[in-house]
């Protein structure tokens, strides 16, 4: 079999960028001190307001939400080698022979771009390049997703042989013929 990961396209193990766990701390934080407001207002009134049960939900369900982002985010890999792909992320285990890739899907939004693999017998994955918002003026701040995702799936459309199809204006659809 010829070697359809030639240079300049990519092989190897890639792995996305892992945001700052700030977020979840904070989520964490909240939570934990309505918490203590929780048990402080049943101490002092013998109750806790509805009002305050929300809260505690809402907070503990992002503070849960966020640590499960992350943890789904630290085990995400991407393989790229001569035979063909794998993807894993804790959720989800994707292994496609580069035959078995049949479309690639890429769709623009506010956060950059996600790049939808789709394989036969309906095996799936889904990737987002790097995002990077300028937070600061004129220090632009990279987020999250693949540094390498640009290339990435310019990799997987050439090493598929998948051929450019007709799509929407904000995205690109490449599929076999």
């Amino acid at each position: 079999m010829p070697d359809r990961l030639s240079s300049p396209l990519l092989r190897g193990t890639f792995r996305p960028l892992v945001g700052s766990r700030r977020g979840e701390a904070y989520a964490w934080g909240l939570a934990g001190t309505l918490a203590l407001t929780a048990g402080m207002t049943a101490w002092q009134l013998g109750g806790v307001p509805w009002f305050l049960w929300l809260l505690l939900g809402f907070f503990l369900g992002s503070a849960l939400l966020s640590t499960f982002s992350n943890w789904v985010d630290s085990r995400t890999v991407l393989i790229l080698d001569d035979e063909g792909l794998a993807f894993r992320n804790g959720l989800r285990d994707v292994r496609l022979q580069w035959d078995e890739v049949e479309s690639l899907r890429i769709l623009s939004d506010r956060w950059g771009k996600r790049v939808q693999v789709g394989g036969k017998n309906g095996q799936h994955f889904a990737f987002r390049t790097l995002a990077e918002v300028e937070i600061h003026a004129g220090r632009p701040q990279k987020l999250f997703g693949f540094a390498e995702g640009e290339q990435l799936a310019e990799a997987i459309v050439r090493a598929a042989g998948l051929v450019a199809q007709p799509a929407a204006d904000d995205e690109a659809y490449y599929a076999r013929l």
